[in-house]
């Protein structure tokens, strides 16, 4: 059994311009220690599935279905204040994107760390201890307990961002673009910490980054996602080296090569509205396969045992 399960996971929010439908049935699963990655381009809908699994959507939801499981436990039904107390920064933790400009620059380091640990009634010393722990987990030292976030570099502010997403113990950390606002040496730093905490903590993860090469890094599976729909999902194998899907090989093919002389390509056209969604396959418009099933809703077909495709391209394989 799954650690982690999402199944058919529906985000739409009203809008002034009509219903923006940023998820329309993502499903997926995470194992114990695994990474599982999420890939896409900027408005794929990748931040409002982070948001979604956390059940920290903004007000202007205005459908949201699906169903999460935790360990075998239903946590989509549970009341607000019972999922709060439970699982949010519990069980399932987050870091966000942006999230080391988010310290409160007022507040010493230690004491947002241990603030979570407080409300729980945890003993000072005990969330203070808790907390120097977590700083050198992360590779920083006891002492940042007392800085201000204006003493930190970028790195250390992420390190410790990374902290208070530890503090409580998860067993899920989600993962928003966590190295996006980092300079390339900072960056490295970052996805050894992390590849370090899986290895060490048998850690489960969700990756979300729309820079699929730097996913390949950590995460053991990959799941891709466009205009609000999970298109293709493998393990990473699979995925970077076998890709069904005229999307992800699309995403592959825009990624720079250390060695070869092919050049990067761009994908053609814009991702559809997700006011005015199509109907059939999202990416028709900008796919060189495209054929008449295309305009017609596209179930997901499985090409092996462990990579699932959302394409007519291989309608044929399951009839």
């Amino acid at each position: 059994m799954a650690l982690f399960e999402a199944r058919d996971i529906q985000i739409h929010y009203q809008t002034s311009k009509g219903i923006v439908h940023a998820l329309n049935g993502i499903s997926f699963d995470v194992d114990k220690g695994e990474a599982f990655g999420i890939v896409g381009e900027s408005g794929s809908g990748k931040t409002s599935l982070a948001l979604g699994l956390l059940r920290l959507l903004p007000r202007n939801v205005e459908h949201y279905a699906g169903s999460l499981g935790l360990g075998g436990e239903d946590i989509m039904n549970l009341p607000e204040n019972e999922f709060r107390m439970k699982i949010r920064w519990k069980k399932i933790s987050m870091v966000f994107q942006g999230a080391m400009n988010s310290l409160n620059p007022v507040m010493r380091v230690g004491n947002q760390i241990t603030e979570p640990l407080r409300e729980g009634k945890v003993p000072k010393k005990d969330a203070h201890d808790r907390a120097v722990r977590m700083l050198e987990l992360v590779g920083l030292s006891g002492d940042i307990f007392a800085r201000y976030p204006h003493e930190l570099s970028g790195g250390m502010k992420q390190r410790v961002v990374i902290a208070m997403a530890l503090v409580q113990d998860p067993q899920l950390i989600i993962l928003d673009e966590p190295t996006s606002a980092l300079d390339v040496s900072i960056q490295a730093q970052i996805m050894n910490l992390l590849k370090r905490l899986k290895w060490e903590k048998k850690l489960s993860m969700i990756f979300i980054t729309h820079d699929i090469a730097l996913a390949s890094d950590i995460c053991d599976r990959l799941g891709v996602i466009y205009a609000g729909e999970m298109v293709e999902t493998g393990s990473l194998e699979d995925v970077l080296q076998r890709p069904k899907h005229p999307y992800t090989q699309a995403l592959l093919a825009s990624t720079p090569r250390l060695h070869g002389e092919t050049k990067p390509s761009f994908i053609p056209g814009i991702p559809p509205s997700l006011i005015a969604m199509p109907d059939g396959c999202k990416f028709r418009e900008r796919c060189p396969y495209a054929f008449e099933p295309c305009d017609k809703t596209v179930p997901v077909f499985a090409t092996s045992k462990n990579q699932k495709v959302q394409c007519w391209l291989y309608g044929d394989i399951h009839g």
